[in-house]
C-alpha cells in the first residue's frame, strides 16, 4: 500500500453516502474484512444492536461468506449495507463512514483496514 496515494474522498463520501441513503447526520459504521467465518464481522454486527439513534453498519468485503451476510441482512435490528471490494476503493469507503470497526481472526496481526482507516483519517 502506498500511504501517499492514500487519503480522504470527500466525491466518494457524498456519493456513497446518497446511495447508502444516509444524511450527514446518521452514524456510518464501517468494517472493511474478508467474508470469513474466522474473522468473526457476526461480532460487529451483534455489537451493533446495543447502538441507539440513527447508525448505518456497512459491511465492505468479499468471501465464502459474501452469501449469507446478504441472506442475513434483512434480519438485523440495524440497516446494513453491503459493498464489494472490487465495486468501491477502500479509501473510498473508509472516507464515507464516520468510525471503522474490525474484529480480526485470532491469529492476525495488523490488519491493513485500520491503517488505511488511519491515512484517511476515520476513527
Amino acid at each position: 500500500m502506498d500511504a501517499e496515494e492514500v487519503s480522504f474522498d470527500a466525491v466518494s463520501r457524498t456519493r456513497l453516502r446518497e446511495e447508502w441513503g444516509v444524511e450527514e447526520r446518521t452514524l456510518v459504521v464501517g468494517c472493511i474484512s474478508r467474508f470469513q467465518r474466522r474473522k468473526r464481522n457476526d461480532v460487529i454486527i451483534d455489537a451493533l444492536a446495543h447502538l441507539d439513534g440513527d447508525v448505518l453498519l456497512v459491511l465492505a468485503g468479499e468471501g465464502e461468506q459474501e452469501d449469507a451476510l446478504a441472506r442475513s441482512r434483512s434480519t438485523l435490528r440495524r440497516p446494513c449495507a453491503l459493498c464489494s471490494k472490487r465495486a468501491r476503493t477502500r479509501a473510498g469507503v473508509s472516507s464515507a463512514c464516520d468510525l471503522l470497526v474490525f474484529a480480526p481472526s485470532p491469529t492476525e496481526g495488523e490488519p491493513r483496514a485500520i491503517v488505511m482507516a488511519q491515512l484517511v483519517g476515520v476513527p
